[in-house]
């Protein structure tokens, strides 16, 4: 299944335990076909901007994009969409 594709790619690229991503479908796909709230959950652990921690995530993943997603984007409080 690609969301534990995804999943996987996500925690070894950022060097994180995979139990800690929850991807959802957001409700308007024009926000992507998956999104995550992990930069929103490890800010408040981490005592950091999250916005800021998305956004080093982003550069991350996009660095090591893998050919099934298309785009990486910081929505919001700190949301990341593929």
């Amino acid at each position: 299944m690609f969301r534990d594709t995804l999943k996987d790619w996500i925690a070894k690229t950022l060097e994180i335990e995979a139990e800690k991503i929850l991807l959802e479908h957001p409700e308007n796909l024009e926000h992507g076909d998956y999104s995550t709230n992990l930069a929103l959950v490890l800010a408040k652990e981490r005592g950091e901007n999250p916005k800021k921690l998305a956004e080093s995530f982003r550069e991350k993943l996009s660095a090591s994009q893998i050919p099934a997603i298309a785009k990486i984007e910081v929505a919001g409080a700190g949301f990341i969409n593929f």
